[in-house]
């Protein structure tokens, strides 16, 4: 992935194309950019500006985000903290507990999610609060109601017990999916972690699971994502990052976010602990 969204690459000593820019350019430094769909990139100038309204995909797929619903500053806007273009563990959104992002238009490559034979890892670095998750979800385009449609990412624990939650919905009363953790990879409060589902529908027990490092190993909760009688339509509402595709259960006041990255492929633990190793500026 040596396109960025909109912008020709640079031409490098030799004569080829230089890397790219940001997180993209340190997931191609270890070779597991061939099926990432999306980079988001708070400290890469050509991902955010530093006072637009929207986040920007660093790939060839332009899967581009709104902060808040739309083009229009509203109170639901995440803050942009830092320098754009520092690429420093100083550069991120940040989350009032009525904040997000929305997807600008509902791509094709979120369609799967949510159907048999799903096959995807969705990643983020993100801050932690003092006090935990309780009901925060990370990436969904269908809501807490099960009469809807899609895939949702968060945490449903409360105080410090801060589990990680996924659930396919197919609009009856019945979840074709639910996963849980643990307890093992819930996340550390009050600092960085990476965190990731990766999500191998196919594979049965033990082929998705939870992921979190926020220091020197990383952590896994394995599950069984198996989809029970999956829907084969659309998702019921756009993506969203910070809260439901209904805009509940967003993410706690004090989150803060400095990268995004989803692909269409389960990754490994190795995989995601060769990304965390190449993305982490400083942030642990």
């Amino acid at each position: 992935m040596s396109v960025i969204n909109s912008i020709s690459p640079m031409m490098g000593a030799s004569g080829g194309a230089a890397a790219s820019p940001g997180f993209l350019g340190d997931i191609e430094g270890v070779s597991l950019d061939t099926n990432i769909i999306c980079c988001l990139d708070a400290g890469a100038e050509d991902s955010y500006d530093g006072s637009s309204q929207d986040w920007l995909d660093l790939t060839e797929t332009n899967i581009d985000w709104w902060r808040g619903t739309n083009d229009g500053a509203a109170a639901n806007d995440p803050a942009f903290n830092g320098t754009s273009g520092n690429e420093s563990s100083s550069e991120y959104f940040s989350f009032d507990g009525g904040d997000w992002l929305t997807v600008k238009t509902q791509p094709a490559e979120f369609q799967p999610w949510h159907k048999d034979n799903a096959a995807f890892t969705a990643v983020f670095w993100i801050f932690i609060p003092t006090g935990g998750m309780n009901n925060s979800r990370f990436i969904s385009d269908c809501t807490s109601n099960a009469a809807s449609t899609g895939f949702k990412f968060g945490t449903e624990g409360s105080g410090t017990l801060d589990d990680f939650f996924c659930q396919c919905l197919d609009s009856t009363t019945s979840p074709p999916m639910t996963g849980t953790s643990s307890e093992t990879a819930h996340v550390t409060e009050n600092a960085w972690n990476m965190i990731a589902v990766s999500i191998d529908e196919a594979a049965g027990a033990g082929g998705s699971f939870f992921y979190k490092r926020a220091g020197a190993s990383s952590t896994i909760d394995a599950f069984n994502a198996t989809y029970a009688t999956p829907s084969a339509g659309s998702a019921t509402f756009d993506m969203h990052i910070g809260a439901d595709g209904g805009t509940g259960s967003p993410v706690v006041s004090g989150t803060r976010m400095a990268g995004v990255f989803l692909f269409s492929t389960n990754l490994s633990q190795a995989n995601l602990d060769s990304i965390y190793t190449a993305t982490n500026r400083s942030f642990v």
